[in-house]
């Protein structure tokens, strides 16, 4: 902006010498990228292309659960320019959305969401359990206490007669919580 000082008197309109400014503005911030997704980690990043006219103190990403997050941040330096760092502590098979930010003195700027969604786990299978025994019956039961982040479509028991058996398998239902059934046939 340029501009200058002025005064009217009745002889007319005298000015002063030119000054000059530049307003300030948000960073501009873009392309978010992610890569390297497993089940709790993701290299996120950006670009922060356009400081506004004033340095950029802080750049990063943040990410949730919903679109146009600005929780769980995470700095990687300051400046214009392209950024990557590693995000841990991401929950398994969910869907994340994410942006990158610049902050300067005028404001936090965010780059558009993008999204993608983790990779699942194996499921967490606790407390195998046991009752009325007899010689050749039994009813036998656990409790699956985390999908790991995907849909739990069967959960049974297996039995053997030598230690971590495979065999045998019989089903009872899909999905997280405590189950048993009752087994017969056993030697």
């Amino acid at each position: 902006i340029y501009f200058r000082a002025y005064a009217t008197n009745s002889v007319g309109t005298s000015y002063s010498a030119d000054g000059s400014f530049t307003t300030l503005d948000l960073p501009t911030v873009t392309s978010p990228t992610f890569s390297a997704v497993t089940a709790t980690t993701a290299t996120l990043g950006g670009t922060v292309s356009d400081d506004g006219g004033t340095t950029v103190t802080e750049r990063g990403t943040v990410w949730g659960t919903t679109p146009n997050p600005t929780g769980n941040a995470l700095a990687e330096g300051s400046g214009t320019g392209t950024f990557t760092h590693g995000r841990t502590g991401l929950p398994p098979g969910t869907l994340i959305y994410f942006r990158a930010y610049a902050i300067n003195s005028v404001g936090t700027a965010y780059s558009a969401d993008s999204s993608f969604t983790t990779l699942a786990t194996l499921p967490t299978v606790d407390t195998p359990t046991f009752s009325a025994v007899t010689d050749t019956e039994a009813t036998l039961g656990g409790t699956v206490s985390d999908d790991g982040g995907g849909t739990v479509t069967d959960r049974g028991t297996v039995w053997g007669t030598s230690p971590n058996p495979t065999g045998n398998a019989l089903s009872e239902g899909s999905g997280t919580g405590t189950f048993s059934h009752a087994r017969t046939g056993l030697p």
